[in-house]
């Protein structure tokens, strides 16, 4: 394949569909039928970091994220919901997120890793 392998089983109903427009080496989104506006989306990306601490902090992390979805198109603001954590074991970092634009209010919670030379973002 592609050179990397993950698995994640979503909650029960929700039903696998590929994003018509790829930006990144692997991207899938679990949506469930008939509920609007609650998915899971899994993306995936080589990167040159060993770990995500060598990008930044949780914090500094999450401002970047911050940052990018404020220039997005059509995005007036963006809170963080709750303080980022760093997971001891993993090293994976949770961001949560609050994106209020023309198309109304979004609340994400992301869950970002890097392993073996990709970046898994959940």
């Amino acid at each position: 394949g592609k050179g990397f392998m993950y698995s994640f089983l979503p909650p029960s109903g929700f039903l696998e569909g590929n994003k018509p427009l790829k930006t990144h080496l692997d991207e899938i989104n679990f949506t469930k039928e008939g509920v609007r506006g609650y998915q899971y989306g899994i993306t995936v990306d080589p990167v040159r970091l060993k770990s995500l601490s060598e990008f930044g902090t949780p914090e500094q992390v999450a401002a970047k994220i911050v940052m990018a979805e404020v220039n997005r198109d059509g995005i007036f603001q963006v809170t963080l919901y709750k303080d980022p954590l760093e997971d001891p074991v993993t090293g994976a970092y949770e961001i949560d997120y609050v994106s209020d634009g023309k198309r109304g209010k979004k609340h994400l919670m992301t869950r970002t890793a890097v392993k073996d030379g990709m970046l898994y973002v959940l």
